[in-house]
C-alpha cells in the first residue's frame, strides 16, 4: 500500500518490481545484519556422532575456535534466504500477536516502510485539461450516472466519497470512453496486496492446514505444479495449485476465503 501512495505516477509493472526489491529475500537479510538480529538463528541440527558431529558434553568446551574442527561447534552455517525467512516469521509473530499497527511500527523498525503516506495520490489522469475542481466533479458525476455507477453502489450498499476511484476500478486500459480517471491497473496492483494479505490471515487464524504444499508435487503437461488443500473450520477441503508451494497455498487460501463469503 505503501508503494501505492509513494509512486502515484507509476504503472502497476513498475510498482511490482518496487515491491519485488523490497520484500526480496536480499534485502530482507540485509536487514536481518543491520538489525543484529542474525545471530538469534537456531539453524544448525544437532549432529552426535558422525564427522558433522557439533554437539558438546556439558562442562566440555573447544579451545581451538577457529581451526575446522572447532568452527562446526562454535558457528552455525545457514543461507541467506533462511534469515529472510527468519524476518518474515518475526513479522508474522508480530501481527499474531500484536495488531497491526503495532506490526507497522515494527516494520518501520526494520526498515521497512509499509504505511502509506498521509496525502492520497489523485486517480485522475495525468494530461486531463486544467480546469477547476467543482467543473471535475460535475463531469465525474454526469459520468458515473451516465454508466450506471450508482447501481454498484446500491448493489454493496455503500457510497463512495471519490466517485473517480470506483469509475477507475472499472476502466480497462484498452476504454476510451473514460479519459477522466486511469485504468484499474494500479488500484488492482493494491487489491491484490490487500487480498493476499487477509487471506493469509485467514489462513493462519482461522483454517487448519492438511498438507503442506511443498509435498504435493505433480505433473501436469510436462510442468511441474504444486497442490496445497486447506481444511476449513466446517470440514469442508479446499484445493490450490500454483507455480511452487508458496502460489499454491496462497491460491488455497483465496478460494477459502471465496467459499467463507458465500456461507
Amino acid at each position: 500500500m505503501a508503494l501505492y501512495y509513494q509512486y502515484p505516477s507509476a504503472d502497476a509493472g513498475l510498482l511490482t518490481v518496487k515491491k519485488k526489491k523490497q520484500i526480496s529475500n536480499e534485502n530482507l537479510y540485509r536487514l536481518a545484519v543491520q538489525k543484529e538480529l542474525k545471530n538469534y538463528l537456531n539453524a544448525n541440527k544437532i549432529e552426535v556422532r558422525g564427522q558433522n558431529a557439533n554437539w558438546l558434553p556439558p562442562g566440555y568446551m573447544i579451545i581451538d575456535i577457529e581451526s575446522t574442527i572447532g568452527q562446526r561447534y562454535a558457528y552455525q552455517t545457514a543461507k541467506r534466504k533462511t534469515f529472510s525467512d527468519m524476518i518474515e516469521a518475526f513479522i508474522g509473530a508480530f501481527l499474531i500477536s500484536t495488531n497491526y499497527t503495532t506490526t507497522i511500527q515494527f516494520m518501520h523498525w526494520l526498515g521497512l516502510y509499509v504505511s502509506p503516506i498521509a496525502k492520497l495520490p489523485s486517480i485522475l489522469r495525468s494530461n486531463i485539461e486544467p480546469t477547476s475542481e467543482q467543473q471535475i466533479s460535475e463531469i465525474i458525476n454526469k459520468f458515473f450516472h451516465d454508466k450506471a455507477f450508482n447501481e454498484i453502489e446500491t448493489m454493496i450498499n455503500y457510497t463512495f466519497q471519490s466517485k473517480a476511484y470506483l469509475i477507475a476500478a472499472f476502466t480497462h486500459p484498452s476504454n476510451f470512453a473514460n479519459r477522466l480517471t486511469d485504468c484499474y491497473e494500479r488500484l488492482e496492483f493494491l487489491g491484490d496486496a490487500i487480498l493476499d494479505f487477509f487471506s493469509y490471515t485467514l489462513c493462519i487464524r482461522q483454517l487448519q492446514p492438511e498438507c503442506d504444499a511443498s509435498e504435493s508435487i505433480e505433473k501436469m503437461d510436462d510442468k511441474p505444479i504444486a497442490i496445497c488443500i486447506v481444511r476449513m473450520t466446517n470440514g469442508i477441503l479446499v484445493e490450490g495449485r500454483g507455480v511452487n508451494a508458496k502460489i499454491a497455498k496462497m491460491n488455497a487460501c483465496r478460494q477459502a476465503l471465496k467459499k467463507s463469503k458465500l456461507q
